[in-house]
């Protein structure tokens, strides 16, 4: 961003000088949300590959959607995340999930 600073410099004074500004505006906006993409997209490599831990106040929301929801974030997980340990004593009774 600083290049592109130093690089339209120049050119403010001129007619285009506030479409510049704007332009510059707008990159900057995109840096942000190209940033937030980039780390979103560290953490799905990371949980695609199991070695996403969980922080606590994570946990506290999902023992909190459990309570909420009477167990269909646990069939959730289990069967679309594919996360082990979950319970499956909510799905239907012939062994088929309502998530699927």
């Amino acid at each position: 961003m600083v290049s592109l600073n130093l690089k339209t410099k120049p050119l403010l004074p001129g007619p285009a000088g506030p479409y510049i500004v704007v332009a510059l505006q707008e990159c900057g906006r995109m840096n942000l949300i190209l940033r937030g993409i980039g780390g979103s997209s560290v953490d799905l490599y990371k949980g695609r590959r199991r070695q996403l831990n969980m922080s606590q106040k994570l946990e506290d929301f999902v023992m909190a959607l459990k309570l909420l929801t009477n167990g269909l974030v646990d069939i959730f997980l289990a069967n679309v995340l594919g996360r082990k340990g979950h319970s499956q004593s909510h799905s239907a009774k012939d062994g088929s999930s309502p998530c699927r």
